[in-house]
């Protein structure tokens, strides 16, 4: 097989799967409101949150205009999956067409620093992925019983 050959080949196989892009990082603080941006598909955002063990988060993520749907996972400062629960199926902004997602966890269990990943399709169908703007903003439940950020 000639260099033509592999990069036809490779061309082909490329452009038949969906392969999400490498994801955008941010670091987040309690109680700040950021503006994010999906400008291709099946993209993923990163944000980390520093939490303490007792504390609950509670994040919102609302688009800007009609389109865009967003899908959520939580994985605790081990890299363990927390959200979604269950099945991993759930994905509330394409199954029941929210204009925004909201997720509050349970009583953390973990100090340090938590990930949210935020993607732009949903898990079985990525060629639904669309672009455009959101909002994020946390809200953090200390065990003390304050609240930053709401």
């Amino acid at each position: 097989m000639n260099l033509r050959h592999v990069t036809l080949l490779f061309v082909l196989l490329a452009g038949s799967t969906d392969v999400f892009a490498q994801p955008q990082k941010v670091t987040v603080t309690c109680g700040k409101k950021i503006s994010l941006e999906f400008t291709s598909r099946n993209e993923v955002h990163e944000i980390k949150i520093r939490m303490d063990a007792g504390d609950k988060l509670q994040f919102k993520v609302t688009p800007t205009g009609d389109y865009l749907n967003v899908r959520a996972e939580i994985t605790d400062p081990a890299g363990g999956h927390i959200y979604p629960t269950g099945d991993g199926f759930n994905e509330p902004m394409f199954e029941e067409k929210l204009r925004f997602l909201e997720v509050t966890t349970g009583q953390l269990s973990a100090r340090g620093e938590y990930t949210i990943k935020l993607f732009n399709c949903p898990s079985l169908y990525p060629s639904y992925s669309k672009a455009g703007e959101y909002s994020f903003v946390a809200t953090c439940f200390k065990k003390d019983g304050t609240v930053v950020g709401n």
